[in-house]
């Protein structure tokens, strides 16, 4: 049967680089990298939930109505050009309409999606 172990009384190991007695948190130096990271997460958070914003609406949307769904604190902007960067060599464009934004297909492919389904569908599914 396994003994309990008094946790207090087992001597930690020294680790290379971690606090000294007047050392704060702040003065490690993977803090930085860690809270990059974190805001890293944070903004891609933030790109994919203007991502489904624009996706799930009906029409396009203005960045203030974007905005009340994201947070005082969002670059709505920067994020919307950003996305619009990511999305410019896809089927689909992140695109501003007047004074609004939405997802519309690729300039370069409307031509090809004009035609009839069934006959676009045929000419692809001929042997």
């Amino acid at each position: 049967m396994d003994a309990a172990i008094d946790i207090a009384a087992v001597a930690l190991p020294v680790v290379e680089g971690a606090l000294d007695a007047g050392d704060t948190m702040a003065d490690r130096p993977d803090d930085d990298a860690a809270d990059n990271e974190t805001a890293g997460l944070e903004h891609a958070a933030r790109l994919r939930r203007v991502e489904a914003i624009l996706f799930a609406a009906s029409e396009p949307v203005t960045e203030a109505a974007i905005g009340k769904r994201m947070g005082r604190d969002a670059d709505v902007v920067g994020l919307l050009h950003e996305l619009a960067e990511r999305y410019a060599t896809r089927g689909v464009n992140v695109v501003k309409v007047g004074d609004k934004w939405t997802l519309r297909t690729a300039p370069d492919l409307a031509p090809r999606l004009k035609l009839p389904l069934a006959a676009s569908l045929s000419n692809t599914n001929s042997t």
